[in-house]
């Protein structure tokens, strides 16, 4: 179960070598962790590349860090992470700690968090990042790996990379290249404001105008950072969101590698951390995503400023006619049912359908299979999500598609 993250966390950030591997650091070692955790500015650009940066960027300014930079520890064997937890003084503040080694090369020497409950250092999550990805400390770790790490600690959200195909360089939780996280992961942190993902129901044409997942708050009224789609044939949903290389995290920098493309993904989502990436390459305006198995299609209209509108087709029964049928069917069971446990699950679930079908505004008439219909329905046909009038499910769409 993650947790969302807004406001200040207080991170105790505690530089470790051990001896018995690591030569001696430099006098200027905290220094140059606390340019990484501060301000990291690219020489060429002036860029910020810290930490702090990445956290402020992805979150549009819901999250930021508050941190320390903790004395030098050396560490007289390879558990670096347990003699950095040790140095931390009693009656501390701190919500988390990030042990800081010198370099990745070598065994238990990469990027790593841990989550122990009442952890006797006082911090319950902690983690391992490497400054460096070579033993003579001129490669910067990658922001990315420091986001992932950071972000694993503070919202002990999981890793997406398990599954295949997986969301790659579209989210820092799954390749720590150093891109924003997706819509998705985001709405899991709490850094999108009511509203940014809209509902697309089943059985509908709509257009939507998309506001790329990079570009900072405020979201103008009339788009959407992401669109969710329910499956048909799957657990979960698809959602719909734009990509665009608006800063130095999303675009190639020096502390990222940037998103793999420009333009608009499509991605299942069956559980929290089961996400699968649909578009490998990311459409651009004329592209279409068709899915024969859940009569879906998702078109790139055009491109605006910061953006894409998209066209989304769902031409199937309607979610409300599909509502209606297990509503039904849910009431008649459970009439004959006479197992109380089946009963009450029954109940439960006819509860759900009903709470579903308010919040697509279904409205049952007669004979629902041929005329229910979603008395408020969001977007003109491949415009904004703006009203309509109520329509018989069924009935033509003359928008061109």
């Amino acid at each position: 179960m993650s947790r969302e993250w807004i406001g200040a966390r207080r991170i105790a950030f505690i530089p470790v070598w051990n001896n018995a591997v690591d030569p001696r650091p430099s006098d200027d070692w905290p220094a140059m962790l606390a340019d990484r955790v501060y301000f990291h500015p690219d020489p060429a650009t002036g860029l910020d590349g810290s930490i702090s940066a990445f956290i402020r960027n992805a979150s549009s300014g819901r999250a930021w860090i508050d941190p320390v930079i903790m004395p030098v520890v050396e560490a007289d064997d390879a558990d670096v992470t347990g003699a950095g937890l040790a140095s931390l003084p009693a009656g501390h503040d701190f919500d988390f700690a990030v042990i800081v080694i010198p370099h990745s090369v070598g065994p238990h020497r990469g990027g790593y968090f841990w989550s122990v409950p009442n952890h006797p250092s006082g911090v319950d999550a902690f983690c391992r990042i490497p400054m460096f990805r070579d033993t003579g400390l001129t490669m910067d770790t990658s922001v990315g790996v420091w986001g992932m790490e950071i972000l694993h600690a503070v919202t002990l959200f999981g890793d997406l990379y398990f599954v295949s195909p997986a969301m790659d360089g579209f989210d820092v939780m799954s390749a720590a290249s150093g891109p924003h996280p997706s819509a998705h992961t985001k709405s899991h942190f709490g850094w999108l404001s009511d509203g940014a993902i809209r509902d697309h129901a089943l059985g509908l044409r709509r257009g939507y105008d998309l506001h790329a997942i990079s570009l900072q708050r405020p979201l103008p009224p009339d788009r959407r950072r992401a669109i969710r789609i329910p499956s048909r044939t799957a657990p979960g949903h698809y959602m719909v969101e734009a990509r665009l290389e608006t800063d130095q995290f999303d675009g190639p920098s020096f502390v990222s590698s940037g998103i793999p493309s420009e333009g608009v993904i499509v991605y299942e989502v069956r559980d929290v951390t089961e996400v699968y990436l649909r578009t490998p390459t990311a459409l651009g305006v004329g592209d279409r995503l068709e899915l024969g198995d859940e009569d879906l299609v998702i078109r790139v209209q055009s491109a605006i400023p910061g953006g894409f509108n998209v066209g989304i087709n769902s031409d199937g029964p309607s979610e409300c006619e599909q509502l209606w049928n297990q509503i039904k069917g849910l009431e008649t069971s459970i009439q004959l049912e006479q197992d109380f446990v089946r009963r009450k699950q029954m109940i439960s679930a006819l509860q759900k359908a009903k709470a579903r079908s308010r919040f697509l505004h279904c409205n049952f008439l007669i004979n629902p299979p041929e005329v229910a219909v979603a008395d408020r329905v969001f977007g003109a046909p491949y415009r904004r999500d703006e009203p309509v009038v109520a329509r018989k499910q069924g009935k033509d769409d003359k928008t061109a598609y």
